[in-house]
């Protein structure tokens, strides 16, 4: 690999035709929905490259020209991608990818590198931590890089300004028509050491969420890092490593005080994997939250078994708005050996009461196609969605990733339907559990959905019962009960089968 200066170019690449793809998500791995959209693209409504920033400002503290182009929130096409690259003319381009949208994001790198055959290409995100040869057979990337970009990319550059990327940790990379991988980087302990984010770097006025019917201007903020609960499906440990690493309470404030007072944010969405991990911790933060009037509103996600009524009554007052909580599954006993490990059926129904009582919106995030699911566990699950009373719910498609226990498991025993990344989503089935079909998945997916639309509408009704005669409200509940119906059906004939 020849040596190079150290012009570097961050880009979080637009989203492959027929996809919207959030790369951040899923410890790394990312997820996708469909698109009608036939070309590469974005929106606006798209989370900032948070760890692309963190980089960006790392490599610049160390004396190193970089930048950033969100072309996913720009919503910028291949030809747009490949324009910026011929007027910025990096040395490096790094660039974050993602399982599902792995076959788009190669195939626009493989035309940036065409057209300029001296830039190095470095990719990032966690499939470079579990799939490097399946990233780097491609001839466009020159360097994998795994799990915490940071300072393994600053290593990186300064190792290639002096030709000894070989002593890099963290990295794989070809030699001689090698792929060759070195040891791997610890985990970064002390995150304070980090410097916050290039923001200046980042589009701050596009990223915008929809709060109280209107738009206002949001940011993504990352207080602590990594999960040590081995829960055998989840990807956060592959992402984020197996130790929880915090960020100090006056730092966090810092990056608060900053984001509210220079760039006017309003909504900050915690991206921790477990936001309350250290309930003390948390605590300490909202209290500095509310001491310092730190105006905004704010969604963290978190497990049911890290929260308190005294730290809800906190955080609600420090500008909570909604918790999401992993919820997986309504069966006492697959909770505990695969859904939740540490957590019970109780933690759920009380964290959703505590919560209520606080006053923050509950979003509770489950999941069909656990091994042992059937549609016992499937109703079981849809009776605790009705007992809990969540104000929103995900439910998503056991997706098992590689690198995690379960995908191990589903992989000697014959359990996984595919192996095209790209239906890798949350969305689609890939693997099949024991006792269901393909098409059970789908039709449980829109069971509980539906399930949850009609209980919520009836609950909105009861709230406000003159809402009944208006237009939109009778043909919202009619829209509602129909699809109810007709999953109902689906499901008595899938259980027939």
């Amino acid at each position: 690999m020849a040596l190079v200066p150290a012009k570097i170019l961050c880009a979080n690449l637009p989203s492959p035709p027929g996809m919207m793809v959030d790369r951040d998500s899923q410890g790394g791995f990312g997820v996708a929905r469909s698109s009608n959209r036939q070309s590469y693209g974005g929106g606006m409504n798209v989370r900032p490259p948070l760890f692309l920033a963190y980089a960006a400002s790392l490599l610049r503290l160390n004396g190193f020209e970089s930048k950033i182009f969100d072309a996913l929130n720009l919503g910028s096409d291949m030809n747009v991608v490949l324009r910026k690259v011929r007027e910025e003319k990096p040395d490096i381009l790094v660039a974050t990818v993602s399982l599902p949208s792995i076959y788009g994001d190669l195939t626009l790198l493989e035309k940036v590198k065409a057209e300029n055959p001296h830039v190095v290409i470095v990719v990032t995100g966690a499939i470079c931590v579990t799939m490097p040869k399946d990233v780097l057979l491609r001839d466009a990337v020159d360097v994998a890089v795994g799990a915490e970009l940071e300072y393994i990319l600053l290593d990186l550059v300064k190792g290639m300004q002096v030709g000894e990327i070989s002593k890099v940790k963290g990295i794989y990379f070809k030699e001689n028509g090698k792929i060759v991988g070195t040891p791997l980087r610890p985990f970064i302990e002390n995150l304070d050491d980090l410097p916050f984010p290039a923001y200046d770097l980042l589009p701050m006025g596009q990223y915008q969420r929809k709060e109280g019917g209107k738009l206002v201007p949001f940011f993504t903020v990352l207080t602590s890092r990594g999960c040590p609960y081995k829960c055998p499906y989840c990807p956060y440990p592959v992402g984020y490593g197996e130790k929880w690493r915090s960020r100090s309470v006056e730092n966090v404030m810092k990056e608060l005080k900053f984001l509210t007072e220079t760039h006017r944010i309003k909504s900050v969405i915690f991206r921790d994997q477990v936001f309350t991990f250290d309930v003390k911790r948390a605590e300490k933060l909202c209290d500095e939250m509310i001491r310092q009037s730190i105006d905004i509103e704010w969604i963290c996600e978190t497990r049911v078994d890290h929260v308190s009524r005294e730290l809800l009554t906190k955080m609600r007052r420090a500008g909570c708005k909604e918790i999401r909580f992993g919820v997986e599954t309504g069966e006492p006993e697959m909770l505990k050996t695969v859904g939740k490990i540490g957590a019970t059926i109780e933690d759920t129904r009380a964290a959703f009461k505590l919560s209520k009582e606080a006053g923050i919106k509950r979003a509770a995030h489950v999941m069909v196609g656990f091994p042992d699911d059937n549609w016992d566990t499937i109703e079981t699950t849809a009776k605790l969605l009705e007992e809990i009373e969540p104000e929103a719910i995900n439910v998503f498609i056991m997706t098992v990733y590689p690198g995690t226990e379960m995908y191990e498991e589903a992989k000697a025993r014959g359990w996984i339907i595919t192996n095209d990344w790209a239906k890798y989503t949350v969305h689609t089935p890939v693997m099949k559990p024991r006792y269901l079909s393909i098409d059970d998945l789908e039709t449980a997916r829109e069971y509980l959905f539906n399930q949850f639309r009609v209980a919520h509408k009836m609950r909105e009704l009861r709230a406000r019962p003159w809402n009944i005669f208006r237009k939109s409200s009778i043909r919202g509940a009619i829209d509602t009960l129909s699809s109810r119906l007709k999953t109902r059906k689906k499901t008595k004939e899938s259980r027939d089968n």
